[in-house]
């Protein structure tokens, strides 16, 4: 989720929407925190759930990754030992686990929900499942980009630089610094300019030159969920970026 939408799943605000919907009798989070970018997320995981599996092998010879299989048994046994339970809800979207949804949806008659990172959802999982979420949602990632432009320009606001942004700049800048798609970038800022949370002001240079400068409007803000820059960017990246 962090490389193809540089964010990280909200476990929480997960945990709060599935709660409106279903009683939730155990969650349970499977995965080698042996991984730096894992290990950041337990103290968000502690706050939803005690029930985290450490997949790590700690073979020195054989560095098979082996949470996919720790995660098939354990869903095998609860759904062979817990009688009471409806409807089984699985985060992933590895194809792997399309014939464990099957025994579920078929041979035990349960309700399955398969939540996954957008575009990295098996097609057989997809068709396996009582019903398939992808997140983050195409409101989520607009609202991600948005964000992305918004602390972008506020950034370079606070350093009072004389050098002015334009579109193209901006565009580029923010693009390169949170590893996205110049043209996804350039859709959503031309939907802000449209929606006047950003616009241009001709302005002119020595030697006859002029440009069209890009300034934010924050007051246009204030319908928008604007996510900050440290949950955008790594920590690892701020940290260097500050000198620390």
């Amino acid at each position: 989720m962090y490389k193809n939408y540089s964010s990280r799943p909200e476990i929480k605000k997960w945990k709060n929407e599935l709660d409106k919907k279903y009683n939730i009798s155990d969650m349970f989070f499977f995965g080698d925190f042996s991984n730096p970018g894992m290990r950041y997320e337990i103290s968000k995981i502690r706050e939803v759930s005690n029930n985290v599996i450490e997949t790590q092998n700690t073979s020195q010879h054989y560095k098979k990754d082996f949470t996919d299989f720790i995660m098939l048994d354990s869903i095998y046994q609860r759904a062979m030992f817990a009688k009471d339970i409806d409807t089984f809800i699985i985060f992933t979207g590895d194809g792997h686990f399309t014939s464990v949804v099957k025994f579920l949806t078929n041979t035990c008659k349960k309700e399955v929900i398969v939540y996954a990172v957008r575009d990295c959802l098996s097609g057989m999982l997809k068709s396996a499942a009582s019903k398939y979420i992808e997140i983050p949602t195409s409101e989520e990632i607009e609202n991600m980009r948005i964000s992305m432009v918004v602390n972008y320009l506020k950034k370079q606001k606070n350093a009072k630089s004389r050098r002015y942004i334009t579109f193209l700049s901006a565009m580029e800048a923010v693009a390169a610094r949170y590893g996205e798609d110049k043209e996804n970038i350039r859709e959503t800022m031309t939907k802000m300019l449209d929606g006047g949370i950003i616009r241009q002001e001709r302005k002119f240079l020595p030697g006859g030159k002029q440009l069209k400068a890009l300034y934010l409007d924050e007051e246009k803000l204030s319908g928008f969920d604007i996510i900050p820059e440290e949950k955008l960017v790594p920590n690892e990246k701020i940290r260097k970026e500050n000198g620390k």
